[in-house]
């Protein structure tokens, strides 16, 4: 059998491509879906830019936590026109967060290892308990992380603005995923968007503040 020479720049274009497939590959990875939805009353951009936050009687007290919390909020605020004025802001900010971890099964229901119909399906033939049984991988660890932000008018107590977001996947790393929320519930401030819709965010460390 006559073996054909590899052209050289064939060779080439094909290394090239899959340095192309890895590193699209690679900056995928790095983009996170969150879902947002947001509501707004303004109509045109704020003239007064300065903003108090009013933290709820669960977020009283100076823990930790949600100091790491609100300097990612505070971020993102300020890269939307907002700062902070706690003595003479006329507008007034709340923020809130939630965070939920639950164990999934990575098998659809009727394709469990478990189920009778395994590895057919429920139209099929076999069963899961005959030769070719085996057990199934392990559930992931699925993590649900939200932030909701809301801005009232001190002047008038109205609320002007809300937007929450939600993100829900396998990354565990709690403040850069907060930090990518606050900044994803802010992305179109001061217009809104009421239907639900799924953005695509690069996820970046914040380097200048702690991420544990």
């Amino acid at each position: 059998m006559q073996i054909l020479p590899i052209n050289k720049r064939t060779l080439y274009a094909g290394v090239c491509l899959l340095m192309f497939g890895w590193l699209t590959g690679c900056a995928s990875w790095r983009e996170v879906p969150v879902t947002v939805q947001s509501y707004s009353s303004l109509t045109e951009p704020l003239e007064a830019t300065g903003y108090r936050l009013e933290r709820l009687p669960s977020q009283q007290g100076d823990s930790g936590r949600f100091v790491q919390i609100l300097a990612r909020a505070e971020l993102a605020l300020a890269a939307a026109g907002l700062q902070r004025d706690d003595q003479q802001g006329r507008w007034i900010v709340q923020i809130s967060v939630d965070t939920d971890v639950s164990d999934e099964s990575p098998w659809p229901r009727y394709y469990s290892a478990y189920s009778p119909w395994w590895p057919y399906s429920p139209y099929g033939f076999g069963s899961a308990w005959g030769p070719f049984y085996w057990d199934p991988p392990p559930a992931r660890t699925i993590y649900r992380r939200s932030v909701r932000l809301l801005l009232r008018d001190s002047q008038s107590g109205q609320l002007v603005y809300e937007s929450s977001a939600e993100y829900r996947g396998m990354r565990s790393n709690t403040l850069d995923i907060f930090a990518l929320l606050f900044r994803a519930a802010l992305q179109d401030f001061p217009n809104a968007q009421q239907d639900k819709h799924t953005l695509r965010l690069p996820l970046s460390k914040q380097a200048d503040l702690s991420n544990k």
